[in-house]
């Protein structure tokens, strides 16, 4: 039976495939859709997907920036260029920079990547690699984009920059918990819990925690148990 949701769907489908495979332009109104009826059989419609698919682009140069918990100096910021295998190919180039308050070390951030730059553009390995950023949990993301300073993509030339602008979490944290229960009586207890933000540089977290209850169970109760 005629579904629209199925249309729109395979539109998404297409739109997907293309920009995983160079077309990061293609939008919505990349792919239109023209129903008409079978001249064979009224009861049956014919669909012609028309798919502009655009220009061909490739991951250009890459840019992380890693911010610490504080705000630290300009004249403090670590910097480190990649260039070459295995990092990217046909001489692009990644460029990082971090605070010092960070404490975290520049291979942990290019081990989450999912993509070269200077290959075809894929979206997917894109966002999947926003994902493993997040995934860490020693971090936050605070801004991201296909391009330099997070503007607007530039579909005007070949290569689309990626950028990457995070934040690591305060080095130590302390948690304090309250709870009520209910086994043979009622009670209560508290607990607390001690955290070690990325530990070695390379998004290690040491737990410490202790917790403590206490409850009340009524003589009648005791001689039950």
């Amino acid at each position: 039976r005629y579904n629209e949701n199925q249309l729109n769907e395979e539109r998404n489908r297409i739109i997907t495939f293309l920009k995983d495979n160079g077309y990061a332009a293609a939008q919505r109104d990349s792919i239109n859709v023209l129903v008409r009826r079978d001249s064979t059989d009224p009861h049956k419609l014919d669909a012609l997907f028309t798919v502009n698919t655009g220009d061909k682009y490739n991951f250009g140069d890459l840019h992380i920036r890693l911010h610490g918990p504080e705000d630290d100096s300009l004249n403090n910021i670590q910097r480190d260029t990649l260039s070459g295998s295995p990092f990217t190919i046909n001489g692009k180039s990644i460029f990082m920079e971090k605070e010092p308050s960070a404490q975290t070390k520049f291979s942990l951030l290019t081990d989450q990547l999912l993509f070269e730059p200077g290959e075809t553009f894929n979206n997917s390995l894109y966002i999947r690699t926003v994902n493993e950023f997040q995934n860490l949990g020693m971090l936050t993301i605070r801004q991201f984009g296909l391009s330099e300073d997070g503007s607007l993509p530039d579909y005007s030339k070949e290569d689309i920059p990626v950028m990457f602008s995070l934040q690591t979490l305060p080095k130590h944290s302390v948690n304090l918990n309250l709870f009520g229960m209910e086994r043979y009586g009622f009670g209560s207890g508290a607990g607390i819990t001690y955290t070690y933000n990325n530990l070695f540089g390379k998004a290690e977290n040491l737990q410490i925690g202790l917790n403590g209850s206490f409850e009340y169970v009524s003589s009648d109760q005791f001689e039950e148990i």
